[in-house]
């Protein structure tokens, strides 16, 4: 009896002992199983490759290009052309665009510059100035669009709205009672200076941000369609009494002039050690950049009022009143080929993936084979063609007198790339003139 009480006392001990024992066992087990777990593989999850962000194509942010008014491309456009868009402006379009991010401006006999978006060719905005613009195309930088028309004047405005942000007006001169002489040329844009001439007969450097005069330069004649273009710190251009000038860009001092037997009313063009000029004499000039000596000179059959374009083989091209596109070695003038228009070519050709685009005022563009002059496409238009064509990738854009802008997209030429490889010399983004 006393051993059963004995054996009946110590049964709750054991039964607490083992329920320890069980749950020290336990606990040395959880963090095992916690491990374990914890070292499962994850499940996957889906990944995401990363879009990449598109590059900017090449700009073309002023008249053929660049400050040298080399008017070429690398790479381009290639035929067949496809009207993309045509945007109706309601006059004739003189002007030759530029095209700054996607967005081709111009603009036109109506007052108004215009922004079109090269997508689509919608109206992004539009903006009267005082009178009507001719022949000035815009120039587009540091967000800021310059343009100047028949008023006299030439406007700053921001390139995003349009909204004008200074204006600068031409002093009549003393010999003119009819107002204020007006302004056909296209503004160039250089190290914070905007360069123009007017109908009395100056040309202006002025502060790009605040439109304050730096100097100005007299010539014998009006600077009417005479653009002005820049090249290692020399500023070149033409007046109507004949002469080709060359003045230091910063300072404004003449350092040559070079005479032709007419009046000038077109853009020069600099190209390796030459600068090059048509005259309305019915020839193109070669002068030395350095000094202005003659190299040669080329007769055609009538004015020359198409500003030449040049690639880096010396390939030159250009227009002139007889109707012919002409192509001369740039080094001696020699003609390599000419191609017959139904009229009038004044408007200045662009060289861009071995075709030299060029509208007439026949009502028709044409690309033609660089290298031997022959025709690879053409598209007639409503009106005649004196605007230069821009290019943006794959697409040319030019304004016609028949009231609209048009865009035709081509093939990319093989070598095209999005992002061009600069240069260190480039201003813009675009290819710099060869040396010889």
């Amino acid at each position: 009896m006393n051993n059963w009480k004995v054996s009946r006392g110590l049964a709750p001990a054991a039964c607490a002992l083992l329920v320890l024992v069980l749950s020290l066992s336990l606990s040395r087990d959880l963090p095992a199983r916690r491990t374990r777990r914890a070292r499962r593989r994850p499940a996957p999850t889906a990944t995401r490759t990363p879009t990449p962000t598109p590059t900017p194509l090449p700009v073309y942010p002023t008249f053929k290009g660049r400050d040298s008014r080399q008017g070429y491309l690398p790479a381009g456009v290639m035929p067949p052309l496809e009207l993309a868009w045509k945007f109706h402006a309601g006059m004739g379009i003189y002007s030759s665009p530029a095209v700054v991010s996607g967005t081709a401006y111009f603009g036109c006999e109506n007052h108004h510059v215009f922004a079109v978006s090269m997508a689509d060719g919608s109206l992004l905005w539009k903006a009267r100035m005082g009178e009507r613009i001719y022949s000035s195309s815009p120039a587009v930088d540091g967000g800021r669009l310059y343009i100047s028309s028949v008023d006299g004047c030439l406007d700053c405005l921001d390139a995003q709205s349009g909204r004008v942000l200074w204006k600068f007006c031409v002093p009549a001169r003393e010999a003119e009672l009819l107002g204020r002489p007006p302004a056909f040329t296209s503004p160039l844009v250089k190290d914070g200076l905007v360069y123009f001439g007017a109908d009395n007969h100056r040309i202006y450097a002025l502060d790009a941000a605040s439109g304050e005069e730096r100097w100005h330069f007299d010539t014998g004649g009006k600077i009417h369609d005479n653009s002005p273009a820049l090249w290692g710190g020399v500023l070149a251009f033409g007046s109507q009494d004949g002469d080709l000038y060359a003045l230091n860009a910063l300072s404004g001092d003449l350092l040559w002039k070079a005479p032709t037997r007419r009046l000038l009313n077109t853009c020069p063009v600099f190209f390796g050690k030459d600068v090059y000029v048509g005259s309305s004499d019915d020839c193109l000039y070669a002068f030395d950049a350095a000094d202005g000596t003659l190299r040669w000179k080329f007769r055609t059959g009538d004015a020359v009022l198409s500003s030449p374009a040049v690639d880096p083989q010396g390939r030159l091209v250009f227009g002139s009143g007889d109707g012919r596109v002409y192509c001369l070695d740039a080094a001696t003038g020699r003609k390599r080929w000419s191609y017959k228009t139904g009229s009038y070519v004044f408007a200045s050709p662009l060289i861009t993936g071995g075709v030299a685009w060029v509208g007439s005022v026949d009502d028709s563009f044409y690309g033609l084979d660089v290298e031997n002059g022959g025709l690879l496409w053409s598209g007639r238009t409503g009106g005649h063609i004196v605007s230069s064509a821009a290019a943006w990738g794959p697409y040319l854009v030019f304004g016609d007198l028949d009231g609209y802008c048009y865009c035709y997209q081509g093939r990319p030429a093989p070598a095209f790339s999005p992002t061009p490889t600069p240069s260190p010399t480039e201003t813009h983004a675009l290819q710099a003139p060869s040396p010889r």
